[in-house]
Formats: structure tokens, C-alpha cells, sequence
């Protein structure tokens, strides 16, 4: 199992399904708890690599329903402008 996290498409493997639910925001990435500790470590040192900051998120009610970090996020694609820090 993959996580891609950054938007070049660099690949970082990680050992288990779980962990390969990231999303980056900005200069944070999103990981979901889980249990499995090489997973975590491959995921923090991917983002100290570059620059990073690794944000771990407790999900565990969302998996009693087989929800993850990535089906449960609202993805925005933001305007040149507002991504530049103008008001529109």
C-alpha cells in the first residue's frame, strides 16, 4: 500500500490500507490513527523530509461505520486569487 503526500506525486509505501488515507492541507498532513506504528513512522518522516507538519487524527468512530479520513473530507480546488491570500 501507497500514500502520495504531496501533489508532485511522491510515493511513500506504507504497510497497511488504513494509513494510506492522508490529505494534505497547506503544510499540514492529515493521517488517521491507527494501529499501526510503521505505518505512522513512515507517514512523520515522509513530512519531516519535506517540510511537513504530520497531524494525527483520531477516526475511530468514523471506522465502527468503515469511514476513513479521505472519504470524509470535502475536497476544494481554491481560485488563483484566494490561494495568493486575496480577498474576493
Amino acid at each position: 500500500m501507497c500514500v502520495c503526500v504531496t501533489a508532485r506525486a511522491q510515493v511513500v509505501w506504507v504497510p497497511d490500507q488504513l494509513s494510506a488515507n492522508v490529505v494534505r492541507v497547506g503544510r499540514r498532513v492529515l493521517f488517521q490513527a491507527g494501529r499501526h506504528p510503521e505505518s505512522e513512522a513512515a507517514i512523520r518522516g515522509a513530512c519531516e523530509e519535506r517540510g511537513l507538519e504530520p497531524v494525527r487524527v483520531s477516526m475511530a468512530e468514523f471506522a465502527k461505520a468503515d469511514g476513513a479520513l479521505t472519504c470524509c473530507s470535502l475536497l476544494f480546488s481554491l481560485s488563483t486569487s484566494v490561494q495568493q491570500g486575496e480577498a474576493s
